[in-house]
Order: structure tokens, then C-alpha cells, then sequence
């Protein structure tokens, strides 16, 4: 497997990132947050750093070709996994949807969300396995325990493109999102 690593220029100042740069977390819970859940977007510290939401992107992106890495996820309530495209806005509170540049697969309230619609299969995954084939503009998910796919997204990828975390800051974990990467 190849190294994915997660940039810290693009994280949320509310992440914390594993010094190996694969793990994330959110640094609070919503509740303990200092002054509450934010109301207006933090200043960012570069311009690649997501300002409104706790999410991170790796380093590596991809132009070409077809990449394959799983995200553990099993001490994770709610989540959002999957890739953006580079020009995304990093800063204002948009919906994170294809039309916006998101194309991911979300855990939410007992759920799991595709981009379009709701999946229907046991939320209770451990492992999520993202497939990018950029040629043909296809994001798959996947249960990483037994290869079953959950959905597939489709979209064109005219820019680069960057696997994508946001870990729910109410979630309590001792670990969050760790990333593996198989190039294909």
C-alpha cells in the first residue's frame, strides 16, 4: 500500500491530527466547544485549511488513474468520507454535495447517506473502502470487511481531486479516521 497522508494546512483548527499525519479526530466535543457551536466561520490559518467545517484532506491528490484506500470508522457514530475536488470552497458553509465539488458517503443519526440518497444496508460498518476511477468520474464505496459495495457517485473530474474526512466532533474516539491507499 501506498502512504496517503492527511495535510495539516487543510485541517479544521477544531481536528487533531495523529503526528503520522493518518489519523483524525475532532478536537471537541460539539457541546464543549468553546463559546458553543460556531455561528460565523473561524479565520483561516492558509488558504487551504477549511474554515466552516471540521474536515481535513490528504496531501496526495490524484489527476489520473485509479486509487483505492479504507478508512476506519468503527469507533465512529457519525461521519462524512470521500473526495472533493481541489477548487471546493474551503471556507463558507455550502451543502456537501456534487454540485458543490463533495462527492462522500455520510453516517448520520444511525444512517448512511450516498451523495443522492440513503443506503440502504447496516450502518454498523467498520471499514469504508473509497474507489476513485478518474477517467470515468466514479467514486464506489464499499464495506471494507467483505468488499460489499454500498454505492457509487458519479461525477466529472475535471481538476484534481483529494480524499476527504470530517469526523463529528460530538464522537468520542481514542482512534477516528485511519487511511490506508492501494493505487490500482
Amino acid at each position: 500500500p501506498a502512504h496517503l497522508s492527511l495535510d495539516p494546512e487543510s485541517a479544521s483548527s477544531d481536528l487533531v491530527l495523529s503526528k503520522d499525519q493518518t489519523t483524525v479526530k475532532g478536537r471537541f466535543k460539539l457541546k464543549d466547544r468553546p463559546y458553543g457551536p460556531r455561528t460565523y466561520p473561524a479565520v483561516p490559518h492558509s488558504q487551504k485549511q477549511f474554515s466552516n467545517y471540521g474536515c481535513v484532506v490528504t496531501r496526495e491528490g490524484f489527476t489520473s488513474g485509479k486509487h483505492y484506500w479504507e478508512v476506519n470508522v468503527e469507533r465512529m457514530d457519525e461521519w462524512i468520507i470521500g473526495v472533493v475536488k481541489e477548487s471546493v470552497n474551503r471556507h463558507d458553509a455550502v451543502p456537501l454535495t456534487p454540485s458543490q465539488g463533495f462527492w462522500t458517503l455520510r453516517k448520520w443519526n444511525g444512517s448512511v447517506y450516498g451523495p443522492e440518497h440513503t443506503c440502504s444496508f447496516d450502518a454498523n460498518l467498520r471499514r469504508v473502502g473509497v474507489c476513485v476511477d478518474h477517467q470515468r468520474g466514479q467514486v464506489s464505496f464499499y464495506n471494507g470487511d467483505d468488499m460489499t459495495h454500498l454505492c457509487t457517485a458519479m461525477g466529472q473530474f475535471r481538476e484534481k481531486i483529494y480524499p476527504f474526512f470530517l469526523p463529528f466532533p460530538q464522537t468520542v474516539t481514542k482512534e477516528a479516521l485511519n487511511l490506508f491507499h492501494f493505487k490500482l
